[in-house]
Order: structure tokens, then C-alpha cells, then sequence
């Protein structure tokens, strides 16, 4: 079951495409939201996760 989406979902979701637009080549964009450091890292055309700076792994095979 997938959980329901909230407003502050729909706005770092937002920020995290913004960034991987501005980068379209990196393996993985870095952002700034509400003062945390964060990393969007695209799985496919169409999807992403995003890591907090602590979580993120550049060698993690997604």
C-alpha cells in the first residue's frame, strides 16, 4: 500500500527535479530543503530517490 503523498512531499519532490534538471548529466543532484542537505539520485527516466547528506552513498548501485 502505497502511502498518501503530502504537500511538504509534492515540495521536495519539486525541489529535487529542479535539481537534477539543472545537472542532467550527474549521477546524483545535490539540493538544499528547509536547511537540510539532501541528494536526489534518479533510478529511471521517470523516478528518483532522495538520500539526506548522511545517507547518501555514491558507490550505492540503484
Amino acid at each position: 500500500m502505497r502511502a498518501r503523498e503530502t504537500a511538504a512531499d509534492r515540495d521536495i519532490d519539486a525541489v529535487a527535479i529542479a535539481a537534477m534538471k539543472a545537472k542532467p548529466h550527474a549521477h546524483a543532484a545535490q539540493f538544499t530543503f528547509e536547511g537540510q542537505l539532501y541528494w536526489a539520485i534518479p533510478t529511471s527516466s521517470d523516478e528518483f530517490v532522495i538520500r539526506t547528506d548522511a545517507e547518501y552513498n555514491p558507490f550505492e548501485n540503484l
